[in-house]
């Protein structure tokens, strides 16, 4: 048994198992809406940008790029999980070729009487990932010709729904079902026009303020470019970036819809037909003076172990707008605690 990892050993065993060296090629076939160069999926599956892991590099150290580890739909930041091959063994008159497969990739055996071909044929049959170790059995050459072997790693969309099968197994629809039930659109849309759907939304804030007195409302509205389906958006709400500044609670608000309809839970669907979907951030009336309180959205879509980022969202809470009514003066006196300066911390002397 030998491992592709030795060169020496298995050139020793060319004239035996007519095989020379292992290596691994990749063929990119998945969707890339950004044109980036990385499978969105994937991106979202592990949270990758170009800029923080750019393709040629190698984050993990594991011999594979990053674009690589796209392309296999393995995780670059575990240089345990990377696209290689494992085992080759004699068994009789066939050879055994083993490679670790991610669920819904299909992997494909090809040789070649020269290290780098350029001619290559496939041997033994096409593998379906199943997320475990598989073998490719082929038969043993006869005489001592070497042969250069190499595994080709690649997507299939079964259903045709332009969304990969290893991909599909990310999100949990089906891989089989070009119209999952539980795909963001509830099936409506193909799993590919509704990932489209997803990747197209954006949002940005119309009214950045509410205000209390005047009971005026802030609004974020996501925009998409297909709405011909309904889509589930699911949220995340947070306050200041800055503890020790204000930051809006439960309390301080209501969030409507642009017709005015409350928005319960953390998610919403925006309806079919709707390009755009207004969030309504409706102050509630309380008699404390307060300082600005801001609220933060972060608007994604949440499917298997793949959370799909579709924009963020700042807007504030104020008691009142900045008009000469409105207008109030505070007087206080700063006095020094026993051992203390009567000067606030970060006054000049002169003060």
């Amino acid at each position: 048994m030998m491992r592709p990892s030795s060169l020496c050993k298995i050139k020793g065993m060319t004239a035996a198992l007519g095989l020379a060296a292992t290596s691994v090629l990749l063929v990119h076939g998945a969707a890339d809406s950004n044109n980036d160069g990385y499978d969105d999926v994937w991106q979202n599956r592990y949270g990758i940008t170009v800029a923080t892991y750019p393709l040629a590099e190698d984050a993990d150290g594991d011999g594979a790029t990053n674009l690589a580890e796209s392309v296999a739909g393995t995780n670059p930041s575990d240089p345990l999980d990377v696209l290689k091959v494992g085992e080759v063994s004699a068994s009789g008159g066939n050879f055994q070729v083993s490679v670790k497969t991610q669920t819904g990739k299909r992997y494909v055996l090809e040789s070649s009487t020269a290290p780098n071909g350029p001619t290559w044929t496939a041997e033994g049959s096409p593998l379906t990932g199943t997320g475990v170790s598989q073998s490719f059995t082929v038969p043993l050459g006869s005489g001592t010709a070497p042969k250069f072997f190499r595994v080709i790693a690649g997507d299939q969309d079964t259903d045709g729904d332009g969304v990969s099968d290893w991909a599909e197994g990310q999100m949990t629809t089906s891989p089989t079902l070009a119209n999952s039930p539980n795909n963001a659109s509830g099936g409506v849309g193909t799993d590919g026009a509704t990932l489209n759907s997803l990747l197209s939304i954006s949002a940005s804030v119309v009214t950045p303020s509410a205000y209390e007195k005047e009971g005026t409302a802030a609004v974020v509205r996501l925009t998409r470019s297909d709405s011909s389906m309904p889509l589930l958006v699911s949220f995340v709400l947070a306050g200041n970036s800055d503890a020790a500044l204000g930051s809006a609670s439960a309390s301080d608000y209501v969030l409507k819809d642009g017709a005015g309809g409350a928005i319960s839970g953390t998610s919403f669907t925006i309806p079919a037909g709707a390009a755009q979907y207004d969030v309504r951030v409706t102050p509630t009336t309380d008699s404390s003076n307060e300082v600005p309180e801001v609220l933060r959205f972060t608007f994604q879509s949440v499917s298997g172990g793949v959370t799909t980022p579709l924009g963020t969202a700042q807007v504030d809470i104020r008691d009142a707008t900045n008009t000469e009514a409105n207008r109030r003066l505070f007087v206080a006196t700063w006095a020094g605690r026993a051992g203390q300066s009567p000067r606030p911390p970060g006054w000049p002397p002169s003060c």
